[in-house]
């Protein structure tokens, strides 16, 4: 699994702020970090001995390509520097900040890997939530990038304000559609010192609940697992800083687990179509880390099969043979 070394350019380059966002408590940093922090981290990233090939430098949290183009260029040089250490550079930006001249400066300065944050393909999602961007400037970003040889990731979120289940399922289809390397997924959730929190207060805004949020999501990972795109992360990552906040929706430090288990029970349900249960053993075979993701998160796969088919006994089997996702069962009596 490929490693970052994350530096926070904290709504660095960003024309204004969506309603939903708020960085500095998503990244526990409240300022975009300057030179010498950056140099700093990156020392203090050097000393883990991180394998080089496996390892980019990372500038998230902003839009680094909407920053002022000297400073992209003196961030970039001094991530040059330790190249011997980081095979290259990932960073984060929106569609409507990538030119053929901006393309051309990143490949010259060692980027590696871009991500875009698409977060919806829907453009009357996208007003709502202030992106002040449309669907047409991420087709057009895509098929810019792709005359280079970066690495594509987009990012998108789910239940943003405004936005139907279809809509976010509208939004994985057109995201398939343009064949990124790898992609997120995020649920929308309400922070404090945002739009969306004033809109929730007021009513405007409903938020789903973690289960619902969570079948949702599982839904939309199962369409990248089928068109065999990478899904690189769901959920927010955990920290001490966002740990300690009140967050309103569906926030769960395991979140991209719980959407894993949900992806399983699925899978296990369509495998149990029509077929005689009550009262009988059911066995799993899976791979051998999949076998807590099978069992769900406090054994909830397990509970559920159980009370919705009514086995008797249900056992998870690893099977050193099975990758991800490879099930198989047998039920005796």
């Amino acid at each position: 699994m490929k490693k970052n070394i994350p530096i926070f350019v904290t709504h660095y380059g960003c024309p204004n702020q969506c309603v939903f966002c708020n960085q500095k408590k998503i990244s526990g940093v409240n300022h975009a970090v300057d030179l010498a922090e950056c140099e700093l981290l990156l020392n203090q990233a050097v000393k883990y001995n991180y394998p080089p090939e496996e390892t980019e430098i990372a500038f998230f949290g902003g839009s680094f390509t909407g920053i002022p183009l000297e400073m992209q260029k003196k961030y970039l040089k001094l991530a040059e520097q330790f190249r011997q250490y980081f095979y290259g550079v990932r960073l984060s930006t929106r569609p409507d900040y990538i030119t053929p001249s901006i393309l051309d400066m990143l490949l010259e300065h060692g980027v590696t890997t871009i991500e875009l944050g698409v977060q919806s393909t829907v453009d009357a999602v996208l007003e709502k939530n202030l992106r002040k961007m449309t669907h047409q400037d991420t087709v057009n970003a895509v098929e810019l990038i792709r005359k280079y040889p970066f690495s594509l990731g987009l990012q998108m979120m789910v239940s943003m304000y405004g936005a139907s289940d279809d809509d976010d399922i509208r939004t994985a289809d057109e995201i398939i559609a343009l064949k990124p390397d790898f992609v997120r997924i995020y649920p929308t959730v309400v922070l404090e010192n945002t739009k969306l929190y004033e809109l929730y207060q007021a009513g405007e805004y409903q938020i789903k609940s973690l289960e619902q949020t969570v079948c949702l999501t599982a839904e939309i990972y199962r369409k990248f697992l089928n068109a065999k795109i990478p899904v690189i992360r769901v959920g927010l990552m955990a920290s001490e800083e966002i740990n300690s906040q009140n967050i309103i929706g569906a926030y769960h430090e395991a979140f991209g687990e719980l959407v894993q288990n949900e992806i399983y029970y699925q899978i296990i349900k369509e495998q149990l179509n029509n077929k005689k249960t009550i009262g009988k053993k059911l066995y799993i075979y899976c791979g051998e880390k999949e076998v807590s993701k099978v069992a769900g998160h406090k054994r909830k796969n397990i509970l559920r099969l159980n009370k919705e088919f009514s086995f008797c006994d249900v056992k998870v089997c690893p099977d050193p043979l099975r990758k991800a996702y490879q099930l198989s069962l047998k039920i005796e009596q």
